[in-house]
């Protein structure tokens, strides 16, 4: 994958130009992207990515591993350095195998340019970005906490999940089918920090390993109908127990 590395980047940095719009292809792409709370570079590019492109990039899924606060993620971002030949700096944003930029500006001004041409990128150079529908984040390691639209998905322990409900979770237009027969608590939702600021949520639950954060419609509580029968008045029932007592008790001839 190396002879892709100085193409793939040079064709990211040239599609920033001209583009004047936005076609939300179907299958959601990948980003891992590396931060630390406190780096004054992250501190301009975290607000943007979690505050303007989810929404404005319905089709983009951010992994995101946070360094400065969360020591663990350390060795995995030398990994990710070791793999793909990335930079050792943050912020650092790995669109694709062996597809990387980081700082703050480059970051900014590549990122959008390979979401417009994201199709024709694929076209020319193969399967070279992420997609979400072959990537497992069941087994992701490390503490990620992975962005989509108006959600956010947080490790919270070591259970594996099922990566297809995962999935779900991330883009599922209404949860409340998706979570329905599954086992899990709701919470308090509570503000997720990002460099120089955070982000608010109005729902969250806490599934057998994961954390999830949303915006928008409450889970739909399930409706049972279950019909009842008005009890009968005490001296109807003392009428029909006499009948049925005395039914019971005749002696034919």
């Amino acid at each position: 994958m190396q002879r892709f590395l100085a193409a793939f980047v040079v064709v990211m940095v040239c599609c920033t130009i001209g583009v004047s719009g936005y076609d939300q292809p179907s299958d959601p792409i990948c980003v891992f992207y590396f931060t630390g709370i406190g780096c004054p570079h992250c501190g301009n590019v975290d607000p943007v990515i979690f505050g303007e492109w989810l929404g404005e990039y319905p089709d983009l899924v951010v992994i995101e591993y946070e360094l400065y606060k969360h020591e663990q993620n350390g060795p995995v971002f030398m990994s990710f350095v070791n793999q793909f030949g990335m930079g050792t700096g943050v912020p650092n944003l790995l669109m694709g195998y062996n597809g990387s930029v980081s700082g703050d500006k480059p970051i900014l001004s590549t990122l959008p340019g390979v979401m417009a041409e994201r199709e024709n990128i694929t076209a020319q150079y193969g399967e070279v970005l992420f997609r979400l529908e072959t990537s497992p984040i069941a087994t992701l390691p490390g503490e990620p906490q992975i962005w989509h639209s108006d959600r956010v998905l947080i490790r919270n322990g070591t259970a594996i999940q099922d990566e297809a409900f995962l999935h779900q979770l991330l883009i599922a237009e209404d949860l409340t089918p998706v979570l329905s027969g599954v086992s899990y608590e709701k919470i308090n939702a509570t503000p997720v920090p990002i460099s120089g600021s955070s982000i608010s949520f109005d729902h969250a639950v806490a599934i057998d390993g994961w954390i999830l954060q949303w915006n928008g419609a409450p889970l739909t509580e399930p409706t049972t109908a279950v019909e009842t029968q008005s009890p009968l008045p005490a001296w109807l029932a003392l009428v029909a127990f006499g009948a049925a007592f005395l039914g019971h008790g005749r002696i034919k001839g």
